[in-house]
């Protein structure tokens, strides 16, 4: 039994090492011989487990009932659709009589970290993850579609994927304006222009892929061979998704864009050589960019109001990687 270290983050609270040895028992992963601290991402849900049996993820506390089945189901899919490495299999136990909330666990997939890798590591990693995107979108679907808890599985999305994300660009201005003094009116009339000439062009939305909705240097680990840095695991599905091929490229092309634009260049040609811009690509993008910009500038005036950019306003800040990613079709 590991030693009795029981508070691994403030949102899983205490854990006794019986509870964790008890859901350990639940899959029959053998013995727990230690446990560690995640240090890694937001949230904090996960712990590391070693067992007699391997390493392996355990993941609680969920934010919603339907995060740990969907994130199971999604993982299936890239399990048996792709050749993505992923945590699979993907363990949930929806009762909630051990811990209080339902758990996961899931084997800990090899490799490192390397969101703070050097410069030149960053540009080949780069690359690396443009062909990573363009394999995990070897799951095609018909249309777009999100997780519904009681279906167990992906339904259509109502209006198909314009109208939902023209909704929840709506959804989040509101709220934004909401939350602080950042998103001015100009911003807004920014916005909705661009709303407009999305709804009024005639592109075909279809067909879908699997989105992953959160895919960046932070959701994945690599590690470097004798012929460069491969991605050896992605993992954090929370908020995928089935939708445009193009919705994955924004948030990992904008953190490279503000960061190191060598790196940005070389995701987007990287990806691009494995799978060419399709027809509608100008038409898309607009819509996709905004939708993934207002969700973290959402995020950030709720939570952040005196981030490291607090003089910046929206448009000031979302539009250059708006214009960046149109230079590509």
């Amino acid at each position: 039994m590991p030693e009795r270290v029981t508070v691994y983050a403030a949102r899983l609270g205490h854990l006794a090492p019986d509870q964790l040895q008890a859901a350990v028992d639940r899959f029959e992963l053998g013995e727990l011989l230690a446990t560690r601290e995640i240090l890694t991402g937001n949230f904090g849900q996960n712990v590391h487990l070693v067992t007699t049996t391997g390493e392996y993820v355990f993941r609680g506390n969920p934010f919603f009932d339907w995060q740990l089945p969907k994130e199971r189901e999604v993982a299936r899919i890239l399990h048996e659709r792709t050749t993505l490495p992923v945590p699979w299999p993907y363990y949930h136990e929806p009762s909630t009589g051990l811990f209080g909330w339902d758990y996961a666990i899931m084997p800990r997939l090899p490799g490192e970290m390397v969101n703070d890798a050097p410069a030149p590591d960053q540009v080949a990693l780069a690359g690396t993850l443009g062909e990573a995107l363009a394999g995990l979108q070897e799951a095609t679907f018909y249309r777009a579609m999100e997780f519904e808890l009681g279906a167990g599985g992906f339904v259509p999305l109502a209006g198909g994927e314009r109208e939902h994300l023209s909704r929840r660009i709506d959804h989040n201005l509101a709220l934004s304006i909401a939350a602080s003094d950042r998103t001015s009116d100009a911003d807004a009339a920014w916005v909705r222009s661009l709303l407009q000439e999305a709804e009024a062009a005639p592109t075909n939305w279809e067909p879908s892929c699997l989105v992953h909705g959160d895919f960046t240097i932070n959701n994945v680990v690599a590690a470097r061979g004798s012929d460069g840095w491969r991605i050896t695991g992605v993992f954090d599905f929370m908020t995928a998704r089935t939708g445009s091929f193009e919705a994955d490229l924004c948030r990992q092309f904008a953190l490279h864009h503000e960061r190191l634009p060598a790196a940005a260049t070389a995701f987007l040609d990287s990806y691009f050589q494995c799978r060419p811009a399709r027809p509608g690509y100008r038409d898309r993008v607009p819509l996709l960019v905004l939708d993934e910009r207002l969700t973290l500038w959402e995020w950030l005036q709720r939570t952040h109001p005196g981030w490291w950019q607090s003089e910046i306003g929206l448009r000031e800040w979302a539009e250059p990687v708006l214009d960046a990613m149109l230079a590509y079709a």
